[in-house]
């Protein structure tokens, strides 16, 4: 490139984002990167703020052990001693039938005398091993469990827990795009029983899901500011890239709303999908219209900080979700207080709480007093609460959580396509391959080595 430095933009300072380009900057040291972020404080949804004792998650609370990445990420950033692993409490988790907390079974013995399942549904889900492997074409979440475990499975464990995820319906959620290792074990073990025992038995890692993992001080923002700390001068905070244009050298130009454009080798659109439809517009109609296409709902996450007198539930586990046929607004509450101790003063109880999401986008337009009421409402319901909040932090995420369609991989396709007919351009984020924070590091990973081979040395 004439002696020039090969310069990579990045679009978007969320955990992807500041994930890509600090593997970018350590796969090719020699290149230029900018981070344009169009918020003043980077991290996305991946944020924390500290009130009065507590640390607020305003959007994904942690990682799971069981998938390294954001764990390596962690430990190369020097987040190793700041760590902090979910209490053994956290294994203990609940879900909301007849109006009560009912323990989810960890153990055969659990199993059979569980109010969750009828002696039918139990039945039905022992018969598991002797269910026929189906051919791997794409299937939602809800109809894979159903053909496994039952229809009573399906509806007692799965919706909730789809729910509690995504705050999407798991009767339209991709079973490849949301959970691809379920169909892996199936196909390879043609049972998910067969292969949990296998799993076991090879010490293939935590057949709960892993250890949910934090940091000790500054909650999950710990990971995102540090990625921007040591990216430095790197990070433009409070700069929206407004469109992009292909320059007749085959180079890009970012147009930046504050005017200082920036030209780049390679740009990485790591922006919510809608987001990167806007930008692609000019450069390929085709792309626009498939990244549009893609779903995503809004979530309104309360949190709440009470006396521990106030609360006479005995706060023995991770916390609840909540099947839509309960009848209650919350998808479900997090015990935070409980698994992350640190992360309250002593004697207190910070309880976090989800709303929203395809299932009931009515309450995304309540007033903050309406809303908390109802919460409070519900929760003294379930959980005995004898007096006020001490305080509230109400946040809503327009269009922030992705919903996998039933032909979301399908999708994906397509949008590869489009993108390689482009070329020079990139996508990563939650909005595909997966929408926790191990999914996001792990892609960006991916990216970033994508970015590297597309630059010249």
């Amino acid at each position: 490139m004439s002696g020039k430095r090969s310069k990579v933009v990045v679009v978007g300072g969320g955990i992807s984002g500041l994930s890509t380009a600090w593997y970018v900057k350590k796969e090719r040291p020699d290149l230029d990167v900018v981070v344009l972020e169009s918020d003043p404080e980077p991290g996305g949804t991946a944020r924390s703020v500290e009130r009065e004792g507590y640390t607020i998650d305003l959007g994904p609370n942690g990682f799971l052990t069981n998938v390294k990445s954001s764990l390596e990420l962690a430990e190369e950033l020097g987040l190793g001693p700041e760590l902090l692993r979910a209490s053994d409490e956290a294994t203990k988790r609940f879900i909301i039938k007849d109006g009560k907390l009912c323990a989810l079974p960890m153990s055969p013995g659990a199993f059979i005398k569980t109010p969750l399942l009828s002696a039918g549904g139990k039945l039905r889900v022992l018969m598991e091993p002797f269910v026929r492997r189906k051919h791997p074409d794409d299937e939602t979440v809800f109809g894979f469990t159903a053909r496994r475990l039952g229809l009573e499975f399906a509806e007692s464990f799965v919706e909730p827990m789809v729910l509690g995820i995504t705050t999407g319906d798991a009767r339209k959620t991709s079973l490849d795009g949301l959970f691809p290792r379920m169909r892996q074990m199936e196909q390879e073990y043609g049972s998910l029983f067969f292969a949990m025992i296998a799993r076991k038995r090879q010490g293939g890692g935590d057949p709960s899901g892993g250890r949910l993992t934090s940091f000790k001080t500054g909650g999950v923002n710990t990971l995102t500011r540090t990625l921007a700390e040591r990216l430095g001068d790197a990070v433009r905070l409070g700069t929206s890239a407004t469109g992009l244009e292909r320059l007749e050298d085959g180079r890009w130009k970012v147009l930046v709303n504050e005017g200082a454009d920036e030209e780049a080798d390679v740009v990485v659109l790591a922006t919510p999908s809608r987001v990167a439809s806007s930008l692609v517009m000019p450069v390929s109609s085709e792309l626009s219209a498939e990244l549009a296409k893609l779903q995503s709902a809004s979530v309104r996450v309360i949190a709440l900080g009470f006396d521990r007198s106030a609360v006479t539930h005995a706060l023995d586990g991770f916390g609840f979700l909540v099947p839509r046929s309960q009848g209650l607004r919350m998808l479900g509450c997090l015990w935070t207080s409980v698994f992350f101790p640190p992360q309250a003063p002593e004697g207190k109880v910070l309880l976090r709480v989800m709303l929203g999401g395809p299932v009931d986008e009515e309450v995304m337009g309540w007033d903050k007093e309406r809303v908390v009421a109802k919460v409070v409402e519900e929760l003294d319901q379930l959980m005995g609460i004898t007096a006020p909040p001490e305080f509230v932090s109400d946040v809503s995420w327009h269009k922030g959580i992705p919903q996998y369609a039933a032909d979301h991989p399908a999708a994906l396709e397509r949008i590869d396509q489009a993108v390689m007919a482009v070329g020079g351009l990139l996508l990563t984020g939650n909005a595909y391959h997966g929408v926790g924070l191990n999914d996001c590091v792990k892609h960006a990973r991916i990216t970033a080595e994508a970015v590297a081979a597309q630059v010249e040395r």
